[in-house]
């Protein structure tokens, strides 16, 4: 019972997560750094395990002051 309703409230959501300057949700770094639209420079940080933080820091100017994108390695 509880499988067929989150089979039919999945099908209903057909709606794509909002992206942030051209990058979403469940992108790899390569991704994050050929699509994120705003000029500056990542800078990868490492965290625990398998995760890591890219840091971004923009170009004078922009209307983004700063962003970091967490990627996570395992399960």
């Amino acid at each position: 019972m509880l499988a067929t309703a989150l089979v039919v409230i999945a099908a209903g959501c057909d709606k794509r997560p909002p992206t942030f300057h051209g990058v979403e949700l469940g992108m790899v770094p390569r991704d994050v750094r050929d699509r994120f639209d705003v000029k500056g420079k990542f800078e990868v940080e490492p965290s625990s395990g398998d995760d890591y933080t890219m840091k971004f820091t923009p170009e004078k100017g922009s209307t983004v002051t700063a962003a970091a994108f967490e990627f996570h390695g395992g399960a």
